[in-house]
């Protein structure tokens, strides 16, 4: 540095790049040309720029907000401005403070962060200035926002599998955020002192050893995410269903087939029980016919379900590919496990009868 010295009033001032390590001790030494013993000689400290940045932050989680809480920085805390950063995929927030002049060491600073969106993973980032050290910028860490309340589950309904077995099954809302994701349902029988509860994962709940009586049921989807309180959604309305006697026969799945525009095809009794004697399957209001397990069938026209008549069908009944076969004459069912097919007739009404 070569410069004329015309008052000794006038300070002189340089700046340095060289010097760009921190944290690091330097000397500035300053002299004269004709003096180069006669000098003054400076320290410089670089300090630590890790102390400039907020001291132990953290992120609290509420129901209603997420708050970012932090202590001044150790070295440059005086005189401090700070910007807190929410950030995610769909949204952003920030929030700034005030510079706080001296603010007492045990005292933490915060700031609250409302109307953040429900179930959306925010990374949290403070940027900090104090007195005139340079802009710091740290990441304070991640949290997932309050799922909220969750939507109602949709169609539920209750499901006769046997005489003591119940399938009470559901669809998922259409709103259902969290990280973990329940059902809470509570069955009882109507009349009696049976109550049926719990929480599962899957859409369905088998229920067992049910009574017999009337069994209602209802389910709400319930949210939770860590830090947070359960979520709870609505009920579902009541469902309903009449759980039979145990001496009551449960009627058998049945497989129906359309042959043509006019001609139906009936399986039943995929297994073979001794205490069933017959079917009364309701296809339409035109139309009821009852299958028997054993011995002769005679099916019967008895024309409209208001005024029934007993002319005989002429429509063709068959069993299985035997060939079809008047209706009036009988059929010998030799086989336990028996398909059926019979040609509808819109205007009549059918009835296959056991003979006495």
């Amino acid at each position: 540095l070569v410069k004329a010295q015309s008052n000794r009033d006038e300070y002189f001032s340089f700046i340095t790049k060289s010097v760009t390590t921190f944290p690091g001790n330097h000397t500035l030494v300053a002299f004269t040309n004709n003096a180069q013993y006669k000098n003054a000689t400076h320290p410089i400290i670089m300090p630590d720029m890790r102390f400039s940045v907020p001291s132990t932050p953290k992120i609290d989680c509420y129901d209603s907000h997420i708050t970012v809480r932090w202590y001044k920085p150790k070295r440059f805390g005086d005189f401090c401005h700070y910007i807190v950063e929410a950030i995610s995929s769909k949204h952003n927030a920030s929030q700034e403070t005030q510079p706080i002049t001296r603010p007492r060491d045990y005292a933490s600073i915060s700031v609250n962060f409302n109307g953040l969106l429900n179930g959306i993973t925010y990374e949290f980032y403070i940027t900090t200035q104090c007195n005139s050290s340079r802009v710091e910028r740290i990441k304070v860490g991640e949290k997932e926002t309050n799922p909220g309340y969750p939507g109602t589950p949709q169609n539920p309904q209750l499901i006769l599998l046997d005489p003591k077995t119940v399938n009470f099954t559901w669809n998922p809302p259409v709103v259902f955020r969290g990280s973990k994701r329940t059902y809470s349902y509570e069955c009882n029988i109507i009349g009696e002192r049976a109550e049926y509860d719990g929480e599962v994962t899957e859409c369905y709940v088998l229920l067992k050893n049910v009574l017999h009586g009337n069994i209602s049921c209802k389910v709400q989807a319930v949210s939770k995410t860590l830090d947070y309180s359960k979520m709870r959604g609505l009920f579902t309305k009541k469902v309903i269903l009449e759980i039979p006697s145990p001496d009551t026969p449960i009627p058998q799945p049945i497989q129906l087939k359309g042959i043509d525009e006019t001609t139906l095809e009936l399986n039943l009794m995929k297994e073979y029980r001794e205490n069933v004697i017959g079917h009364a399957v309701s296809i339409d209001s035109d139309l009821k016919i009852s299958f028997l397990t054993g011995g002769e069938i005679v099916v019967n026209k008895t024309g409209l379900p208001t005024t029934p008549t007993t002319e005989a069908a002429t429509t063709a009944f068959q069993r299985n590919t035997t060939t079809p076969q008047p209706s009036t004459e009988g059929i010998e069912q030799t086989s336990k496990q028996s398909q059926f097919r019979i040609n509808l007739n819109k205007w009549s009404c059918y009835k296959a009868v056991f003979p006495t």
